[in-house]
């Protein structure tokens, strides 16, 4: 019944929202503005080399995004972002306001690529009234007058492109990973005092609750660590630090940074690690941007979100699957070759 109401709200937003753009020439140094206000840090790595590779074509032309209070610090940090808009979608009429305000200047490109594309999004693109409209796989809408059309691409390869729709040639796909934490020195000490140089890191935590290990499975993954005489780095992040302290004092082989505050602390300690366990794609993209052996944990059933946001990494990858809750996943299915 959920996705059936889904499906008719949008279908009659796409009715009322939905207008033909015709598409006109791109100038010389066009504006761009690229649609990023889910709020999500996956997202932004994944589609980081863009900003890069956009000014590598044409220093001149202005790339701006649109993004969230969530991941406005990674965008900032990008010298070649020009403009950061922050969308707070609990703000009342934020997206009508946004739309309004970008209006006013008067972009040649505009770049949304959601596979759902929500009313909220269709109304914001409609009302920030971009001459060129480019979106993945929206050929039903006259509002995107560019697509990319393909089927079966990771979501790197999208964004790669659409950027060819914008002239961009010969794309390097390589992932531009911060490294801006603010505790990097602490961060050296910490791992050197502890031995911990080239160790496992293992992220407990997904965005979802389905993706959230419990306290008992938690100690079940490091007693196979144990048993493998592996040291592990256990990633944090303040609300959840509590709980894995606690974990991490009655075992020798588990160690957490205390003062991890924000992504760029866990970037800096993912430098030091050689392999990295996670149900959090956020996580599984900085791992792979930084060239790290890893195990990932996705859904079975959601092969096209495996398709669009697999590792698409280069070194040594290994996927395990649950149905429906990633505490269906046993330690025992982590084979001792995988951690070698």
């Amino acid at each position: 019944m959920k996705a059936l109401l889904r499906k008719i709200r949008l279908a009659l937003g796409k009715m009322l929202l939905d207008k033909n753009v015709q598409g006109q020439p791109f100038p010389t140094n066009p504006k761009i503005i690229v649609l990023q206000q889910d709020g999500k840090i996956g997202d932004y790595i994944v589609s980081s080399f863009i900003f890069r590779e956009l000014k590598r074509h044409n220093p001149k032309m202005q790339v701006d995004v649109v993004c969230s209070p969530k991941n406005v610090n990674l965008f900032e940090q990008n010298p070649s972002i020009d403009h950061c808009f922050i969308l707070n979608r609990k703000e009342h009429c934020a997206y009508s306001r946004m739309g309004k305000q970008l209006s006013h200047e008067h972009y040649d490109v505009l770049i949304n690529l959601p596979v759902l594309l929500r009313n909220r999004d269709l109304w914001l693109t409609r009302l920030i009234h971009a001459k060129n409209n480019i979106g993945y796989k929206k050929q039903n809408y006259k509002l995107f007058n560019l697509n990319v059309t393909q089927d079966q691409l990771h979501f790197s390869q999208v964004y790669a492109e659409a950027i060819k729709l914008c002239g961009v040639k010969d794309i390097n796909l390589e992932y531009d990973i911060p490294n801006h934490s603010d505790k990097k020195e602490d961060i050296a000490n910490f791992i050197q005092k502890n031995h911990l140089a080239d160790c496992i890191a293992i992220n407990f935590f997904g965005a979802a609750g389905t993706r959230k290990f419990t306290e008992q499975n938690i100690y079940r993954f490091i007693e196979k660590f144990k048993a493998e005489n592996k040291k592990v780095l256990l990633l944090t992040y303040p609300e959840v630090t509590p709980l894995l302290k606690t974990i991490a004092e009655k075992y020798t082989n588990a160690f957490i940074y205390e003062n991890t505050e924000n992504i760029f602390d866990t970037i800096a300690l993912l430098h030091y690690t050689s392999l990295v366990i996670s149900p959090d794609t956020s996580i599984i993209h900085i791992a792979a941007g930084l060239n790290k052996k890893i195990i990932g944990f996705y859904k079975l059933a959601d092969k096209e979100n495996v398709t669009h946001w697999n590792p698409n990494c280069k070194n040594k990858t290994y996927i395990l699957n649950f149905i429906e809750n990633v505490n269906e996943i046993s330690p025992d299915e982590i084979k001792s070759e995988w951690l070698k």
